[in-house]
């Protein structure tokens, strides 16, 4: 038998802007709703952090196949790992 965890309610408040971008992020990647929006830019953002501590840099090829280095978490170590 399958345990439910029963998840936690959070309230954030948003100025008008990051609302608007959360909202278009919605459509954009056709999430249900706003929620599972912030569920998976945690997901990503645990994973891109995790990486960064551990010495990964980060890089975006254009369709040009030019290359621009990202510069993402500034005063990490290996202590900040989600994990950790």
């Amino acid at each position: 038998m399958t345990t439910k965890v029963k998840p936690v309610r959070i309230s954030v408040d948003l100025p008008p802007r990051s609302f608007d971008r959360l909202e278009q992020l919605e459509k954009t990647v056709g999430a249900s709703s706003k929620a599972d929006v912030v569920r998976e830019a945690l997901k990503l953002y645990e994973y891109l952090v995790g990486l960064a501590v551990r010495g990964s840099d980060f890089q975006v090829v254009n369709k040009t196949g030019e290359t621009k280095t990202l510069v993402l978490f500034t005063g990490l170590d290996d202590a900040s790992a989600p994990g950790a």
